[in-house]
């Protein structure tokens, strides 16, 4: 009798099979891995966010930090950045004022017509940490906003795409790397009457701010229901499935900071729908559309505000029991 060798094509398919098999669970468990460790990261920033916030607090008086400068005030050691004319433009020196001082960025000499309370409003509280720039506002899942910050002046040279456009010479396109992916709702800042208060201009990345608006900290008292108002979310909700839509879509899924530190995972269908800041008496909530730039995810639609919009502000409540507020025109 003679002794076979080898396989037969039969079982050379089998092991194919298998071993394709094996590779798609690796596969699978592997991202799965990933993302359960970049959520677990971002719940931990979201946290240090809420401790540094108690922090922050404690040494200003009670105050959300934010930026504070008014115009025809005089608080930098560069003259340039002194006696601004009007409170933007003010808040918009403090902004260069803490890039130079932390980040070390003499070459940036004014920021003009951007409203750094929206989308910034985390940097005097890295001012305050000393560290610029600084992840702790990043998701770990952002991947283009991570390479911006690690690597400032390669952005500033259009090394990474997709990316905002760096037109050569404008001093806007630089504040990029320092932007956050976690946000704050304006009910934090805003602290304007109707009709000044901070709105959504149709889309998600556009506002409306009104000449007459007053913005500025809040304090942490203000807030009526601290265990059930939204202080921090991401822009994004990265880590569930693979649209990642914007934060109040009905299919978002996202960790959330609560005013109290708190750090659960919410739907956000489950939150209440908001209201119009410059009409409170309609009972509809604000509306507005994504769409997305190249550096975002998701895809586009129309949104309701929920809980970057909250009805009556601070004294309102996003989740766990009806909407709330007092001293405010059309609240329940």
């Amino acid at each position: 009798m003679k002794t076979r060798h080898g396989f037969a094509l039969v079982e050379l398919a089998a092991l194919s099979v298998v071993a394709s098999l094996v590779a798609a669970l690796l596969l699978v468990f592997g991202a799965e891995t990933r993302r359960a460790g970049r959520l677990g990261e971002d719940i931990g920033k979201l946290r240090s966010i809420g401790s540094l916030t108690c922090q922050y607090a404690a040494d200003n008086a009670d105050q959300f930090w934010t930026f504070s400068w008014r115009a025809g005030e005089s608080h930098s050691q560069w003259p340039d950045l002194n006696n601004a004319t009007n409170d933007g433009q003010a808040v918009a020196n403090q902004m260069v004022d803490i890039l130079r001082r932390r980040a070390g960025r003499m070459d940036i000499s004014l920021f003009y017509l951007v409203t750094f309370h929206i989308n910034y409003s985390h940097v005097p509280l890295l001012d305050y940490t000393g560290r610029v720039p600084d992840e702790t506002f990043i998701s770990a899942a952002d991947e283009h906003r991570l390479k911006w910050s690690r690597d400032p002046h390669g952005f500033d040279q259009g090394l990474y795409h997709p990316a905002p456009p760096n037109v050569p010479g404008d001093p806007n396109a630089k504040r990029w790397p320092y932007s956050a992916s976690f946000i704050v709702p304006t009910a934090f800042y805003d602290k304007s009457s109707v009709p000044n208060r901070v709105t959504p201009a149709g889309r998600h990345n556009l506002y409306y701010v009104p000449g007459a608006a007053r913005l500025g900290a809040k304090l942490l008292s203000d807030v009526d229901f601290p265990a059930h108002k939204v202080f921090v979310s991401d822009s994004n909700a990265r880590h569930f499935g693979t649209n990642q839509p914007y934060c109040t879509h009905d299919q978002s899924r996202l960790p959330l900071l609560f005013t109290d530190g708190g750090v659960p995972v919410k739907a956000a269908r489950e939150s209440n729908p908001g209201w119009q800041p410059n009409n409170p008496a309609s009972p509809d909530p604000t509306l507005f559309q994504y769409e997305p730039t190249p550096w975002e995810p998701g895809g586009s639609g129309t949104i309701i505000g929920r809980f970057r919009w909250t009805r009556g502000f601070l004294d309102g409540r996003d989740f766990g029991g009806p909407e709330a507020c007092t001293g405010q025109p059309g609240c329940p």
